[in-house]
């Protein structure tokens, strides 16, 4: 099919969903703008985006180059930082949101909030919690709140001492080996709390003449998401993947409680379904920023850690298809058809929307990043294996078998389109291109095809 065909097709499936995760709001048309960077990097626009899906506030996006800010940015948000929202103002009743006493029917509708920017992450949480208080309360006044607020702080700077040490000469090992144990002695201080705060939810859980005896997330605070999860989130998600390889420390190893709080917030949907990284996405990632900021592949530590991250990339990309049918393992009934189906969909619209810059990216002679990726060199065999990949995603059943029993076209320098497809697969990068799930999907969908083009079997 034709690109055309296929976005006829993509539109006709409906595809449009919303961009929160279960919007409690009516009507459904976006309430904010969030302005956050291009890569998804930025941990303030983490968090504020988590809060964002986790109230279920309709939004629209904005992306900002932080290499090269639009002046409509700049004059807009007095810092020129990252994130801002704008609230768009909402138009209610009088005395909405109330008992239904106290409005005055011949006043008509008012303004219930004012246009207006906000910026700083913690000032826009605020002013989302005072905007929407119909919503998930994410903020909580209490000294609990504010220690865990506190002890995230203390770990973030704990973290972020160790592991810029390498790149401060005038340490010495002793400083080096003390702000590494600082670092751990932090990681402790938190699994002990979370320790202490799952045992008490555990306790409250048993005694409690409503519980079920399901299973139960384990927050920060409790069985509730707040924002305290969100804020710890961006960095011991990065944290979680990335420092096996860069410094050689497993921020879970030991730590149980900690693992625990992952569990819940990996199956958060609100944050897992789009703002979540993926183990792939990270990994590569690590090696980006080894090589931009690491202090330079000529020091032995940093090159060993860049091979590292390189080497666990590679060895990810072998296992997209097989790692996205574990995934789906057990998932038969119809609810996680229509999950898959969404998220297939999501997958085909992202190539489809941007087909010319993802086409020119896996065909590039002269790439601006990830170089020692492998590009193709024929540009129609890239578009056609690529039409195939979304042909594959918008057709009915299991987008992963129809990848490997659908009958493919002829495609004129077949190796070339399968080394296009493998490209595209290790450049996706998550949260940037798409939500972690339809990630899965499409890479293990572009493998496939890669393999079938190429004569072996899936």
């Amino acid at each position: 099919p034709s690109w055309e065909e296929l976005s006829n097709t993509l539109r006709d499936a409906t595809t449009t969903t919303s961009s929160s995760s279960s919007s409690s709001i009516e009507p459904t048309e976006p309430l904010v703008t969030l302005y956050r960077d291009t890569n998804g990097w930025c941990p303030f626009c983490e968090r504020v985006w988590i809060i964002l899906r986790a109230k279920g506030i309709p939004y629209d996006e904005q992306l900002i180059s932080l290499q090269n800010k639009p002046e409509w940015y700049k004059a807009l948000v007095p810092t020129t930082l990252v994130p801002a929202v704008l609230f768009h103002g909402e138009t209610g009743e009088e005395g909405d949101g109330g008992d239904g006493e106290g409005g005055d029917s011949s006043e008509g509708k008012k303004k219930k909030n004012e246009r207006r920017i906000v910026w700083e992450s913690d000032d826009i949480i605020r002013a989302l919690e005072e905007e929407f208080p119909n919503t998930p309360e994410m903020l909580r006044d209490t000294p609990e709140y504010d220690a865990a607020v506190k002890m995230n702080d203390d770990l973030t700077s704990a973290g972020f001492r160790f592991i810029y040490a390498g790149r401060n000469d005038t340490l010495s090992e002793v400083d080096r080996s003390e702000r590494r144990d600082a670092f751990l002695s932090e990681l402790d201080r938190l699994d002990a709390a979370l320790k202490v705060q799952q045992q008490q939810q555990q306790r409250l859980e048993t005694t409690s003449a409503s519980s079920d005896g399901g299973d139960r997330m384990h927050f920060r605070l409790g069985a509730d998401f707040t924002a305290a999860d969100a804020i710890m989130i961006p960095a011991l998600e990065r944290w979680r993947i990335q420092l096996p390889l860069a410094v050689e420390v497993d921020i879970l190893e030991g730590r149980p409680a900690l693992t625990k709080w992952f569990e819940a917030v990996d199956s958060y949907a609100p944050y897992s379904e789009r703002v979540m990284g993926d183990e792939y996405s990270w990994t590569a990632t690590n090696s980006v920023f080894l090589r931009i900021f690491g202090g330079g592949e000529d020091e032995p530590e940093v090159a060993a850690a860049i091979r590292r991250a390189d080497d666990a990339a590679a060895r990810l990309t072998e296992s997209f298809a097989a790692k996205a049918a574990e995934e789906r393992e057990g998932d038969d009934d119809d609810d996680d058809d229509g999950t898959r189906k969404k998220f297939s969909r999501e997958a085909a619209y992202k190539l489809v929307s941007n087909r010319e810059a993802v086409i020119a990216d896996c065909t590039r002679e002269d790439p601006k990043s990830q170089r020692h990726l492998g590009r193709a060199s024929d540009v129609d065999a890239a578009d056609v294996a690529l039409r195939i990949v979304v042909g594959v995603l918008l057709s009915e059943g299991d987008p992963i078998a129809r990848a490997r029993e659908s009958t493919l076209p002829d495609v004129e320098n077949a190796k070339d389109g399968a080394s296009a497809a493998r490209t595209v697969a290790a450049r996706l990068c998550v949260p940037r291109d798409m939500g972690a799930p339809a990630a899965s999907i499409l890479r293990a969908v572009l493998a496939i095809v890669a393999d079938r083009l190429e004569g072996k079997t899936p």
